[in-house]
């Protein structure tokens, strides 16, 4: 447990020898959950209504980006 909160080292759990899950500290648990949720938030609504959040300036620089990219694609 100290490696992973002090040192920011994930752990591996495995389970008959295989990994089955990791243990990594709050801030990356924390960042991962932001990340999801934007990409969540992405995909939720339309392009035209990306479009208009992205015209007025609705975003956050972050999420701006990854939406012109998804808008792009």
């Amino acid at each position: 447990m100290d490696a992973v909160r002090y040192r920011k080292e994930p752990y591996i759990v495995e389970r008959n020898g295989r990994p089955a899950a990791v243990i990594v500290d709050l801030e990356a648990y924390q960042a991962l959950e932001t990340l999801r949720d934007e990409e969540r938030y992405i995909e939720e609504y339309s392009d035209d209504r990306m479009k208009a959040f992205l015209k007025a300036d609705r975003l956050p620089a972050g999420l701006a980006e990854k939406a012109r990219r998804k808008l792009a694609s």
